[in-house]
């Protein structure tokens, strides 16, 4: 908890997090729209499947609401479950897309923050250096480090 504390004091350590979040926003807004549309059409679905064999769970689309949140989010509390087959096939696939709700956006937000950092070190990095007789570079954990003989 005090470590987040110690990185206000360093802005560009948080502008190092903040970078992939704005570069990948377009694509997790993407996904974030597309998720709540499938979230809209499974509370319609399970309503239409399940409305005449539980009327008081699945009273309208709105209540069907909280079941397709619980089955997306692959939480399953087990106060709504549908009885019909159509349900059930309808809670598999919601289920089986529950599972890249946070895979999704994670990996989209991981490969947009080590693409600056590869093009930064590509950048920095010449690919032939001109040294003189007594200094050689040697390679530590892929970092070039100098060294001055004597």
């Amino acid at each position: 908890m005090l470590r987040a504390f110690k990185l206000a004091r360093h802005p560009l350590a948080l502008d190092h997090r903040q970078r992939p979040l704005d570069i990948a926003r377009p694509e997790v807004t993407l996904f974030g729209i597309v998720t709540a549309i499938i979230l809209y059409l499974s509370s319609v679905g399970i309503y239409f499947f399940d409305n005449a064999a539980q009327p008081d769970v699945f009273a309208s689309v709105f209540l069907s609401l909280w079941w397709a949140m619980v089955a997306l989010a692959t939480v399953g509390y087990g106060d709504a479950v549908p009885p019909t087959a159509g349900g059930r096939i309808l809670t598999g696939f919601l289920l089986i897309f529950g599972m890249g709700i946070v895979a999704v956006p994670t990996g989209i937000i991981q490969q947009r923050s080590l693409v600056p950092g590869l093009n930064r070190r590509k950048a920095n990095l010449p690919s032939a250096v001109a040294l003189p007789r007594n200094q050689s570079i040697q390679w530590t954990n892929k970092v070039p480090v100098c060294w001055i003989d004597n």
